[in-house]
């Protein structure tokens, strides 16, 4: 059966464009292809529409599954979808991001023993600027203290405790991703509970401690 949506697509090119701008579009296709079939109907009514592997936003939720079936997003979406990027300020053409700032980010965890290769890391890239934290510009997305949680599996380095924990900026202040992507991912939230309480039992960081006492005293 075939579904018409209304589509309100993100577009930009750095080389030519002074401001972004929405293009709308009502596509008509079966609820039975997918996600993938209609970025092609897209790019066959839009001239130089760009997109790439690592998703983008449908209605502010994270997309990277180009296999899901229409009928899948139209349940979660209904028949009215603004199609953005990952993070605007990041934007390259249309959806296409630059991934060269979250890369940058990640390699201050070098130090501490990051020896996974570019391509791997960049397996968490469609989950970086998923939540509001995520977007900051001056801080850490929730992927960058999952790497750091695989790095310390991988080393046991303490010194990465510490690391996540200091200023504001910090691990407890991460939210849980799966309520930011469709579909509903726990995998990120799961790594990041995980480190948290391997940090609550071995850091000797004074706000882990005061922290860890306040969690006990409401508790008991």
């Amino acid at each position: 059966m075939d579904k018409k949506i209304n589509l309100k697509i993100f577009r930009f090119d750095v080389q030519t464009d002074y401001l972004p701008y929405f293009s709308k579009l009502q596509i008509k296709i079966d609820k039975e292809r997918t996600l993938s079939e209609l970025l092609e109907k897209i790019k066959e009514n839009l001239f130089g529409f760009a997109y790439n592997a690592y998703g983008f936003k449908i209605n502010g939720i994270v997309v990277c599954d180009f296999g899901l079936k229409i009928e899948d997003l139209i349940g979660r979406f209904g028949l009215n979808w603004t199609i953005e990027p990952l993070n605007v300020r990041l934007v390259t053409k249309d959806l296409v991001i630059d991934t060269k700032p979250f890369l940058q980010k990640i390699q201050e965890l070098e130090r501490f023993g990051l020896n996974q290769s570019e391509d791997f890391v960049l397996t968490f890239f469609p989950f970086a600027y998923a939540t509001p934290i995520g977007l900051e510009e001056s801080s850490s997305s929730e992927v960058f203290f999952v790497l750091a949680y695989l790095i310390y599996q991988e080393t046991n380095n303490e010194a990465i405790l510490e690391f996540v924990t200091m200023g504001e900026n910090n691990i407890f202040n991460t939210l849980a991703i799966k309520n930011y992507v469709f579909p509903m991912n726990s995998c990120v939230d799961n790594y990041l509970n995980e480190f948290k309480k391997i940090i609550f039992k071995k850091s000797n960081h004074k706000e882990v401690k005061n922290l860890t006492k306040l969690l006990l005293n409401r508790i008991l």
